[in-house]
């Protein structure tokens, strides 16, 4: 695993550190996670990594080395890792991320922010597996029918979530998050944007909603404001 890390010059009060975890074929380098984690680390003085390797999609190959249950132990290894020295560490999962995000609730991140979440794997990659041209690790394949569905994943779920939604992305499928999960800060929907956030305008806004979940506070603790 590979973790790509922006350390703000000014640096918050809170030492909140922010994991992003990529989606379906993106990486650490995608449009996306690069803009953010930029504008988050510069706006707020917050600490920002995106998660990156083989198990996601960084390699050439694709899917020859994909495997959900290590992006969720590589997940959980940089929340151990790097709760040593922050605050807070909070998850920002994109799409299928998102899901991802949710399994790895055991190493109890303080919160995690869902950005227009996905259908669940074994539909996103149905359609992968009937394309013989695209060759798909035998491990991910195995994984794919064991993992828990939506709504078992959002009810184990023992930390606060938020969720982002796109209007034009998968807006209209996140029912079985919201319905689920324990602790929901709430839910928000961007007017317009696509399911990745496309424009300035858009990303502008996916930022401000992000940062409002990281410091609203949870029925638990006292809140984030700086």
């Amino acid at each position: 695993m590979r973790m790509y890390i922006n350390t703000p010059v000014r640096m918050n009060n809170q030492k909140v550190l922010i994991i992003f975890v990529p989606g379906f074929m993106e990486t650490a380098h995608t449009p996306l996670f690069v803009r953010t984690a930029q504008m988050i680390s510069k706006q707020e003085g917050f600490t920002t990594v995106r998660l990156d390797g083989p198990s996601f999609y960084e390699n050439v190959g694709g899917l020859k080395e994909a495997s959900i249950d290590a992006q969720v132990q590589h997940i959980i290894d940089a929340v151990s890792h790097f709760r040593r020295e922050s605050d807070r560490v909070v998850l920002v999962g994109h799409s299928m991320g998102a899901f991802v995000s949710l399994l790895a609730d055991t190493a109890h991140p303080e919160r995690i922010i869902l950005w227009d979440p996905s259908l669940h794997p074994r539909e996103i990659f149905a359609s992968t597996l009937r394309n013989a041209s695209q060759a798909v690790s035998s491990t991910l394949i195995k994984e794919l029918s064991l993992l828990p569905d939506i709504e078992s994943a959002a009810a184990d779920t023992t930390c606060p979530v938020g969720i982002i939604s796109a209007e034009q992305g998968a807006a209209h499928i996140v029912a079985p998050y919201m319905r689920h999960l324990p602790i929901l800060l709430g839910q928000v929907t961007i007017p317009g944007a696509d399911h990745n956030f496309s424009t300035q305008q858009h990303t502008s806004a996916l930022v401000h909603e992000t940062l409002q979940f990281i410091k609203k506070p949870s029925p638990y603790e006292d809140g984030l404001a700086h």
